[in-house]
């Protein structure tokens, strides 16, 4: 029970300021990566403990967020779970970008 309110509350917060982040699954994730497109890949602390995963596209200007199947941003709770989680999908060598403190940019 106590997931299902921080999730409220985290959609909450991303209404409150206005954010707007497109999104995909692991496998277009896993797509992209095949057709090459994926300029960047960052690992961004979204709070204490929190991490996403963010990943900029050749033709997208935008940043798109690594999603659920329920449509919510996937949330990590350390580095070397993202990592894992990167190394079980089966991706590759790739250059990736760590940015932490809270909200990332």
């Amino acid at each position: 029970m106590k997931r299902a309110r921080t999730a409220v509350a985290r959609r909450k917060a991303d209404k409150v300021s206005g954010k707007t982040l497109e999104g995909f699954g692991v496998m277009r994730l896993l797509e992209y990566f095949n057709d090459r497109v994926v300029t960047e890949l960052r690992i961004v602390e979204v709070a204490a403990g929190s991490f996403r995963i963010e990943v900029l596209l050749t033709w997208k200007s935008a940043v798109s967020v690594l999603i659920t199947a329920r449509g919510e941003e996937r949330r990590f709770r350390s580095v070397d779970t993202v990592v894992r989680f990167l190394q079980s999908i089966g991706v590759g060598p790739t250059v990736i970008r760590l940015v932490l403190g809270k909200g990332g940019r």
